[in-house]
């Protein structure tokens, strides 16, 4: 979509955005456990990185990417798992004021 090979080579903010939004949306669905979403994150790349993109010399640099870059998915799923539950713990408190 950007014109590179490597997502972590776009510019601007387009490959954080799109993994901080990412794990936004997993931990609001998916708010208990975050370490799943992690590794899920770390094995989507690492498959991307292994079947699509071109493999060389610096492939370990690549995985230490991945490892480091996943981290502002989990960053994304913390604050949407956060946000989730604010909204239910809101959304369960009996209405305030008397009638």
């Amino acid at each position: 979509m950007t014109g590179h090979v490597e997502p972590w080579d776009a510019g601007g903010l387009y490959y954080t955005a799109a993994l901080a939004l990412g794990g936004c949306l997993c931990g609001s669905i998916a708010p208990k456990s975050l370490w799943p979403l992690y590794v899920g994150c770390v094995a989507g790349q690492t498959l991307y990185l292994l079947g699509w993109l071109p493999t060389g010399p610096l492939l370990p640099v690549g995985f230490v990417f991945v490892l480091l870059w996943s981290l502002v998915f989990l960053a994304g799923a913390y604050a949407g798992s956060r946000a989730r539950t604010r909204w239910r713990a809101r959304d369960a408190q009996p209405p305030h004021g008397g009638a």
